[in-house]
Order: C-alpha cells, then sequence, then structure tokens
C-alpha cells in the first residue's frame, strides 16, 4: 500500500522541477529580450541623433554645439520665459536696474536729509562713552582682564570715531562738488540761451580744481596740509619722470653754503679735460 503512494509523490516532486525550470527559462528568455529591445533603442537614438545634428561631444566639458540654422531668443528673454511659464517670482535689485530709473543725488539726498541727524546723534553717543572708557581706564587697579577688555572697546571706539569723522569729510566734500557742477551748468545754460554759444561740459577735474581754489579763497590764501600733500605728491610724480641722471644729480656739482650748485658738464673725452688734468698733477 506505501509503493503506490511513493510513487505518487515522486511523480509530483518531477512535475514540480519540471515546472521551475520552464518558468527560469521563460524569465531568461523575457530578460533577454528585454535586453535586446533596448539595445536596439540606443543604437536608434544615436543613428537619429547622427542624423538630424545632435553630435557626441569631444569631450565632456567641451561646449554644446547648435546649427546656426536653429532660432533661439536672447538669454535675457528666454530666462523671462521660463520664469513666466514656470510662473516663479523674478528678484531684482532697484540699486542696478533700469526699472528703477535713473539715480538722482539731489533727490536722494533732500529724502534722506534726516540720517544726518542720526550720524550726529551716533557720534556723540561714541564720544561720551570714549570719555566713560577713559574714566574707567584712569581709576585704580583692576582685574587684568578688565583692563584687556576696556583698553580693546576703547581702540574700537576710537577707530569708529575716525572713521566717521572721515565719512562726514567726504561727504561734506561730495555735496560742494555737486553744488559747484549745478552752479556752472546752469551758467553753461544761461550762457547758451543768451548767446547762442555751444554748451562747454566741465570735466570732473576742473570742477574739483574750482573747488579747491574757493577753499583756499575762504582760507584767507594760507597753505594747509592737504595743499602741501598734494603738491609734495605731484612733486614725486614728476620727478620719477626725469631721466636717472638728472634725478640722482649725475652732472659734476659741488656744495656751496649747504646748496646743490649745478656745474656745466664736462667731457672727458675732450682736449680742454686733458689739459685741467695736466694742469692739476703739476701744481
Amino acid at each position: 500500500s506505501k509503493l503506490p503512494l511513493l510513487a505518487s509523490l515522486a511523480d509530483r516532486r518531477q512535475r514540480l522541477a519540471a515546472s521551475r525550470g520552464d518558468s527560469a527559462e521563460g524569465a531568461e528568455g523575457a530578460g533577454a529580450e528585454e535586453g535586446k529591445d533596448r539595445r536596439t533603442r540606443k543604437s536608434d537614438k544615436k543613428t537619429l541623433r547622427a542624423k538630424y545634428g545632435k553630435k557626441e561631444k569631444a569631450k565632456k566639458g567641451a561646449p554644446q554645439e547648435v546649427s546656426s540654422r536653429r532660432v533661439s531668443a536672447p538669454p535675457q528673454a528666454a530666462a523671462a520665459q521660463a520664469g513666466a511659464r514656470a510662473g516663479a517670482m523674478r528678484v531684482r535689485d532697484p540699486r542696478f536696474d533700469d526699472v528703477s530709473g535713473k539715480l538722482d543725488m539731489d533727490g536722494f539726498g533732500k529724502s534722506y536729509s534726516f540720517l544726518e541727524e542720526y550720524r550726529e546723534q551716533e557720534l556723540e553717543n561714541l564720544k561720551g562713552e570714549q570719555q566713560k572708557l577713559d574714566r574707567l581706564q584712569k581709576k585704580g587697579p583692576k582685574r587684568a582682564d578688565v583692563v584687556a577688555a576696556i583698553a580693546e572697546r576703547k581702540d574700537e571706539v576710537k577707530q569708529e570715531i575716525r572713521k566717521r569723522i572721515q565719512q562726514d569729510k567726504s561727504r561734506r566734500h561730495m555735496g560742494v562738488l555737486l553744488e559747484t557742477e549745478r552752479e556752472l551748468k546752469g551758467q553753461e545754460r544761461e550762457k547758451v540761451r543768451t548767446t547762442g554759444k555751444t554748451p562747454f561740459y566741465h570735466k570732473k577735474g576742473l570742477v574739483r580744481k574750482i573747488v579747491l581754489e574757493k577753499k583756499k579763497e575762504a582760507q584767507g590764501g594760507g597753505r594747509n596740509k592737504d595743499a602741501e600733500r598734494r603738491e609734495k605728491k605731484v612733486a614725486g610724480r614728476e620727478k620719477k619722470r626725469l631721466p636717472a641722471r638728472r634725478r640722482h644729480c649725475g652732472t659734476l656739482l659741488r656744495r656751496t653754503n649747504n646748496h646743490c650748485a649745478e656745474r656745466q658738464t664736462v667731457n672727458r673725452g675732450s682736449p680742454f679735460f686733458s689739459f685741467l688734468v695736466v694742469l692739476f698733477l703739476s701744481s
């Protein structure tokens, strides 16, 4: 009774193994077919790309080659169209955008004139803090870390005060330049209207010279440190342009009363020079 049961179990095992083998072969066949289709599609893409102009890059970092017959929008227009299609917000800086209009320095100064009061108040606060730090520093001995912190803060306040004073000076100078330029433009406009002459546009350097002359007149014609520094700078620039011999007094010189007096240059190859040498040796 056991033999038919064993035979039936063996038969089932054989049928199950056969079915598993068929499924594995079918899966391998399907995978092979899919890989073949993928390779075929890749080769078809390469063929179409080579046929219709999209070339392969010679190197990975090489620029892409595009046909000159292809119509494309400028970069800014293309970016604007892409942003409009995507619905993204376009960020712009009003300081550097033409949409905001031309910068009007006069209007800008009038609109933000209240900032001068804030700057003056901040400068007064810094000076008050500096005086307070001076008093703290002059008091009795303290811990080393407290003394170092006071000295460090005092240096920071001192540098900030110097920086703000220099900025105020530069702003005032810029205001004087703009005011002078405005006056010169008004004078030229009046001359053009009355006489019909060709308008003359003053350069920035000429406007600066006029401002310096006005400043000298306001000071009573006396010399100041700025003028001396400027003259020294110009003299050094002119000295650099001189030849090396003239710059270092290469000609024969003699010192008389602590002054450098230039003598006439003597040609050492001339008979006159030889006569002077013989006369000097004989004496």
